[in-house]
């Protein structure tokens, strides 16, 4: 049996099954899905946006103070701790700090 007829691995069984039941269902189910991925991807850029932003308030944004932290909501104390983690700000602001004389 060829891997991609196998519906054992979730995403054939999707392929297989799933889709075409959605496709039947809802015809419009790929626009609608593509116009979602589409929106998920522009709130992935203002939340990174707003977290550039908060960064800023942060001492060089080589270190997150909890104080700092707790001034925001929680919602967007976690969108700062994750965007700092993720894109090394920290890392590199160390770095760059580390590099002058």
């Amino acid at each position: 049996m060829k891997s991609n007829a196998d519906d054992r691995y979730p995403r054939n069984f999707c392929v297989i099954a799933c889709l075409p039941l959605l496709e039947q269902r809802f015809p419009a189910y790929r626009d609608t899905l593509t116009r979602s991925a589409r929106h998920f991807a522009e709130a992935g850029e203002l939340l990174d946006e707003l977290a550039q932003q908060d960064v800023q308030g942060t001492e060089g944004g080589a270190t997150l103070e909890l104080s700092f932290l707790r001034k925001l909501s929680h919602s967007r104390a976690k969108n700062l701790l994750r965007y700092w983690l993720y894109n090394g700000v920290w890392l590199c602001r160390r770095i760059r700090n580390s590099m002058k004389y």
